[in-house]
């Protein structure tokens, strides 16, 4: 019998938090990401979830995520936080640094993207999901 243990990533995070849903052993994360994650962990004082993080090529794919999406690369999550509106956790994101930060009706996307696709100077970009 073989035991596998979790990996604490941080205080509150581990590695299985942001394994593919597709069930495959390949976890790829970013410390960036994990460090502002914690960032918002502490801010809310309440556990954040992750309903989505790496994702292997297929099962991005299957779930229609975007061919360059960030979740391939370990950089990105899809997050809740109970009893948190998606806007306030989309301005607590930013806050905390997230380049990346999209509203969706039952989760915000954060990321840590190396290149900004605004036009506008800013230092994250933002977006409304369907």
């Amino acid at each position: 019998m073989v035991v596998v243990r979790d990996i604490k990533l941080s205080r509150d995070f581990s590695l299985s938090e942001f394994a593919c849903r597709d069930e495959k052993r390949s976890v790829y994360v970013d410390a960036e990401l994990v460090q502002r994650l914690q960032l918002l962990r502490d801010y809310f004082k309440r556990p954040v979830v992750i309903t989505s993080g790496y994702r292997s090529r297929e099962y991005n794919r299957s779930v229609g995520g975007a061919d360059g999406s960030q979740h391939l690369e370990g950089r990105a999550a899809d997050i809740k936080v109970i009893g948190v509106g998606m806007e306030d956790i989309a301005r607590a994101a930013i806050q905390a640094g997230f380049k990346g930060v999209g509203i969706y009706g039952s989760f915000v996307h954060v990321d840590v993207r190396k290149t900004l696709i605004n036009s506008c100077g800013r230092q994250y970009d933002v977006w409304r999901g369907k």
